[in-house]
């Protein structure tokens, strides 16, 4: 088919594209290498990673289908997360990046030449079984018509949405009329945080693991086309977000770091000292997404840009700041401020996702870490996707327009991107704020990272929050197996709780208010260790 043909051609681009290692035409395993070395290579640009005591050498491999999320790995052991990741059949790609492979003295070892106890070995070998059991179980496979029925009734959130503010006369501004269409714009609201969620499972090839084409067709539908958000901005970003949830990189040179935990505003979400970069999501929030106003964006980025020196959880850089009555008032009120910031969630994505796919500025998240002035990361359907945020941009615009007045048409808008940015932000948040952070160069390995860094949420009997958070009610299991279809993670569970408690990991449930509690109890003791830490301020 040509949709066929079309990724074939992006595929013969991304092998064109490789690291250095990729130019192996055969594999070179004679080289052995200890830890010492391998933990050298670990920034974008010298990247390597160890994957079933293998050396691979990806440095520079930007074209990587699933985005930096790679380099996440370099200088780490990437077995597991690579299985995690990968369908059946990638394997046979890797033989063209292979440099040597990990000598028989530093096997038992940890990256940072710890040697593996029996404990950790037995625990290693268990959750590989469990996965090779839900294989077995079938636990992997889609089933279409649930998928079929979600797109459906997703659909129907839109269809109803569009019917309650088309049926009011356009010319009428009374109470009940304007309260019909905000009713509206709620439920619109809703229905981008749903596409949302069908969006994540397509992209994490959860519906079709071995047609992926077709994952991104209709991820590009339900992404760009139904929510307004650049799938290509998110997989890059998701994707390094599961592989080093809650964890700080070990340098800046380095990608081996959470994005998430660096873009929340006014918020130290950790107690670790130095490198939390805290101006994130402000910087793209409401100010950044009026691209119109270019004065006054460049005006505000400045600002920001002065302000990044004391909107972080850094000793020396606190210490430079002086007695910033701006920088106390922030980090000691986060805790208030946190549930009004995510208001504006939606409008940083939206603003976020256009300036990723445009290249706007240098902090579109584009250029290359450590690359020439001018690489940017490659966007492999980039017209497409362009075209798709238009024309989401016209039909949303048109419900805007439906609006008597200007003053109508701005509560519209502003409605349903506070729903939608509440409903996202709460889940996001409940997923691992408060929860475990880590550096990079000691965090634990991959199963123990993603079990002590996430909490679930527990379900009611209606079935309510499974619906609203999307399958990220189980965010353990998801990070545990995010190609695991939504609708076999609560079989999934069950069998993870076993081994958990089997294995003494701590498993971590709490419900939707109980845990929004936790998030805001955690900023709040932050924000009183801030006060401790630096009185002067």
């Amino acid at each position: 088919s040509a949709a066929r043909v079309f990724f074939t051609f992006v595929e013969s681009i991304v092998e064109s594209s490789m690291g250095r290692g990729g130019d192996n035409t055969t594999p070179l395993v004679a080289t052995e290498f200890a830890w010492s070395e391998v933990t050298k290579h670990r920034t974008p640009k010298d990247a390597w990673l160890v994957c079933e005591n293998k050396v691979y050498d990806v440095s520079g491999w930007h074209a990587h289908p699933g985005g930096d999320v790679i380099f996440t790995m370099a200088g780490f052991d990437a077995t597991d997360a690579f299985d995690l990741f990968h369908g059946p059949g990638t394997t046979k790609h890797l033989a063209k990046f292979c440099v040597g492979k990990l000598k028989d003295d530093d096997r038992p070892k940890t990256c940072d030449d710890r040697p593996k106890t029996k404990e950790q070995v037995d625990f290693e070998e268990g959750y590989r079984a469990l996965r090779k059991r839900l294989a077995k179980l079938k636990l992997f496979d889609a089933s279409f018509t649930y998928y079929a029925y979600k797109m459906a009734s997703t659909l129907a959130i839109a269809v109803l949405a569009s019917a309650v503010i088309a049926a009011q006369n356009p010319a009428e501004t009374t109470a009940k009329a304007r309260g019909m269409r905000l009713l509206g714009a709620s439920i619109l609201g809703i229905f981008f945080q749903q596409c949302g969620w069908l969006c994540h499972d397509l992209l994490h090839n959860q519906l079709f693991a071995r047609r992926r084409y077709l994952g991104k067709y209709f991820g590009l539908f339900w992404g760009n086309l139904a929510q307004g958000f650049s799938v290509s901005w998110w997989m890059n970003k998701h994707n390094t977000h599961h592989s080093v949830p809650n964890v700080h990189a070990t340098g800046a040179d380095a990608q081996n770091g959470d994005p998430d935990i660096d873009t929340m505003p006014f918020a130290t979400l950790s107690r670790r000292p130095g490198g939390v970069d805290l101006l994130g999501l402000v910087h793209a929030t409401c100010w950044d997404s009026l691209p119109c106003l270019t004065h006054l964006k460049a005006l505000v980025r400045a600002s920001f840009s002065r302000a990044r020196r004391f909107l972080a959880w850094s000793k020396p850089m606190l210490r430079l700041v002086g007695d910033s009555s701006f920088a106390k008032f922030m980090v000691t009120h986060q805790h208030v401020l946190y549930l009004p910031i995510l208001a504006f969630a939606r409008l940083s994505w939206l603003e976020q996702s256009a300036a990723y796919v445009l290249n706007l500025d240098e902090t579109a998240g584009r250029q290359i870490k450590g690359g020439k002035p001018g690489e940017l990361k490659p966007v492999p359907y980039e017209k497409t996707e362009l075209f798709l945020l238009g024309l989401h941009y016209a039909w949303y615009g048109y419900l805007a327009y439906l609006h008597p007045t200007v003053l109508d048409a701005l509560g519209f808008l502003v409605v349903t991107n506070v729903v939608c940015g509440l409903a996202l932000a709460i889940v996001f948040g409940l997923g691992h704020n408060g929860m475990a952070v880590y550096d990079a160069a000691r965090r634990p390995d991959h199963w123990k990272l993603q079990v002590t860094t996430t909490r679930n949420v527990t379900q009611d009997p209606f079935g309510f929050v499974h619906w609203f958070c999307g399958g990220l009610d189980y965010q353990v299991e998801h990070h545990l197996w995010p190609t695991i279809p939504r609708h076999n993670l609560p079989k999934v569970s069950e069998l993870t709780k076993a081994f958990c408690k089997e294995h003494g990991v701590k498993y971590h449930t709490a419900g939707i208010l109980e845990g929004t509690v936790e998030v805001l109890d955690h900023l709040k003791a932050i924000a009183n260790d801030f006060l401790t830490d630096f009185p002067a301020m």
